[in-house]
């Protein structure tokens, strides 16, 4: 699964092929974070060499990040706010959340409620 979801992430922006990455990340090697996004200001290092691109998260700085180098056999990550604010600069997404673990909008909710709603209705239907 931290496999699959590290490989979403690089396509979702991070990767040595997108021309933005390209253009962020080279010559200082990091993502400069900037508004609207939270943590404007903020630089977050990555492993570059220029010309050469690695894509990943600094290991060194952020160990338990989703998106370094490497993560070690039989260890589950997910994604981390620095993961999702180094996509999102780069690939210039604008409303995000940094908390992925927050419950879901109540648009998600009220389709559920919708949809079972029916399912109950034609078990109904069924029964009689």
């Amino acid at each position: 699964m931290s496999v699959a979801i590290h490989e979403i992430g690089h396509s979702l922006g991070l990767s040595g092929a997108n021309t933005a990455y390209q253009a962020e990340t080279c010559p200082d090697n990091d993502v400069d974070v900037t508004g609207p996004r939270p943590f404007a200001g903020t630089a977050i290092p990555v492993n570059n060499t220029c010309p050469g691109f690695n894509a990943h998260l600094s290991s060194a700085t952020f160990a338990n990040a989703l998106m370094v180098p490497a993560i070690g056999s039989g260890t589950r990550r997910t994604p981390s706010a620095v993961d999702i604010l180094a996509d999102a600069q780069i690939s210039q997404f604008t409303s995000i959340n940094l908390d992925p673990a927050l419950v879901p909008e109540p648009g998600t909710w009220m389709l559920l409620t919708g949809g079972l709603g029916i399912v109950a209705l034609q078990r109904r239907q069924f029964h009689v």
